[in-house]
């Protein structure tokens, strides 16, 4: 965070990505992807989550992804994402 004081939001840009492998029976590879793009904010805000949770800011919802309960932070994080577009390979 100190490397970032005076830097404008629109240049505190961050994204989160996960990419989960799905080998299927017959061997074959499929990979998922889900992303979360947010802003780092000035200081740590909420008190759920883990790691950089606290600093992450998602604009679509207007807090940090430590402001979020667990399940609504599933809803949009990329792990979720991931998940469930890694889902249809699971489930045909």
């Amino acid at each position: 965070l100190e490397a970032l004081r005076g830097v404008p939001p629109e240049e505190r840009t961050a994204r989160f990505r996960c990419v989960v492998a799905v080998v299927d029976a017959t061997g074959r590879e499929h990979t998922a992807e889900g992303v979360a793009e947010g802003v780092i904010t000035d200081a740590p805000r909420g008190h759920h989550g883990f790691g950089y949770d606290p600093l992450f800011f998602y604009p679509p919802l207007r807090r940090t992804f430590a402001e979020l309960a667990p399940e609504e932070k599933a809803r949009v994080d990329h792990r979720g994402r991931a998940v469930r577009a890694a889902r249809r390979f699971l489930t045909g």
